[in-house]
């Protein structure tokens, strides 16, 4: 014979049980450093993210904004750099910029804009297509809905 209380000690179990076994929110882990030798800056850092996680970077000049006189190859670069090993790293050249100061720019990111890639299924379904499943203190929201972890540096050049 069943006691019970034993079935209603099992009802008021299960919802905590539940709740103590939820999946915590995704965050990101995201370091960076920048190191510039002559016109080569080389971008690397860390993060918890998976292999195969796509990282954007881009450096823009300061007049990028306000010059438009001067070619944007001059001003401005981006591009794509994938993580191994908990690491990511990207080398560009600044020998076509104007001199000034430089805003590198770091971004894990679920779109890019000028870019067909997309990030790897496992990482859509971790973080949403939009990022819109990211949390934590360094993530960053925008006007289409969409979250990212952005980190910046600025540079002499």
């Amino acid at each position: 014979m069943t006691s019970p209380r034993r079935g209603i000690l099992v009802v008021v179990l299960a919802p905590l049980l539940a709740l103590s076994c939820a999946t915590p929110p995704p965050t990101v882990e995201l370091t960076m450093g920048v190191e510039r030798e002559g016109a080569r800056v080389q971008i690397s850092g860390t993060t918890d993210l998976a292999d195969g996680a796509i990282l954007a970077y881009e450096l823009r000049h300061e007049d990028l904004a306000y010059d438009p006189e001067t070619p944007r190859d001059m001003l401005f670069l981006e591009g794509l750099t994938t993580v191994s090993d908990g690491g990511f790293e990207a080398e560009v050249n600044l020998s076509s910029f104007e001199p000034g100061e430089i805003e590198v720019w770091v971004s894990f990111q679920m779109r890019f804009i000028n870019s067909d890639r997309m990030q790897p299924g496992s990482i859509v379904r971790q973080f949403g297509a939009r990022g819109e499943l990211l949390e934590g203190a360094n993530v960053s929201a925008h006007d289409d809905d969409s979250k990212r972890v952005e980190l910046s540096q600025t540079i002499h050049w």
